[in-house]
């Protein structure tokens, strides 16, 4: 019985360097990317106020620099252009801690500090049979927060991968901005990146 324990230990610890190495990523590895990102309404529902033209796909940028074998920090710069009324930046600086699950393929956690920057010409308040803006959210509004979320990134080559993010951010904000557009957002994007 004891050797059958000692053998299923070394297969084990066989299988997870195996794991490991399988996509590892070495202290010191940079990359950069592009990715397509999503983000659901601009607009709190609970409020009556909508502009269903505001845009919610833009652009997002990023470099990731291995500062160990496990441990990566992503910087992401994030663009929603204008809609009718809103626009959006986003710049992120985020920790990921990457968890190999098969060969070529890594699963990580999400979380980082994060700084937006959104420009408003106004809220629109839907009165039922006209829409009217209102200018007292109008201007330009910055405000910080904290992310949190995940990813999972499939290595297709030597230095290109496939990304894919999921993250939730918690924006600070008290001023009349925040009693009319969503503070809080998910953002979920998918993208390549290139290891140099």
């Amino acid at each position: 019985m004891k050797k059958y324990f000692e053998r299923v230990a070394i297969l084990l610890a066989a299988v997870t360097v195996g794991f490991g190495s399988a996509y590892a990523q070495e202290a010191g590895d940079m990359a950069v990317g592009i990715s397509i990102v999503y983000t659901p309404d601009w607009v709190k529902e609970s409020r009556d106020v909508g502009d269903p033209k505001s845009a919610n796909t833009g652009l997002s940028a990023r470099f990731q620099y291995n500062v160990t074998t496990p441990m990566r920090l992503a910087g992401v710069f994030t663009y929603l252009p204008n809609g009718d009324n809103l626009g959006m930046w986003d710049l992120s600086v985020n920790a990921h801690y990457l968890l190999p699950v098969v060969k070529k393929l890594n699963v990580y956690p999400v979380a980082g500090l994060d700084l937006m920057r959104y420009t408003s010409e106004g809220a629109y308040i839907n009165l039922g049979s006209a829409l009217i803006v209102n200018k007292k959210v109008a201007g330009n509004y910055t405000m910080f927060g904290v992310n949190i979320g995940g990813g999972v990134e499939c290595k297709l080559g030597k230095r290109v991968s496939l990304q894919g993010e999921v993250k939730y951010i918690l924006g600070f904000d008290n001023t009349i901005f925040s009693d009319y557009y969503k503070t809080n957002r998910l953002m979920i994007s998918i993208g390549a990146v290139y290891k140099f």
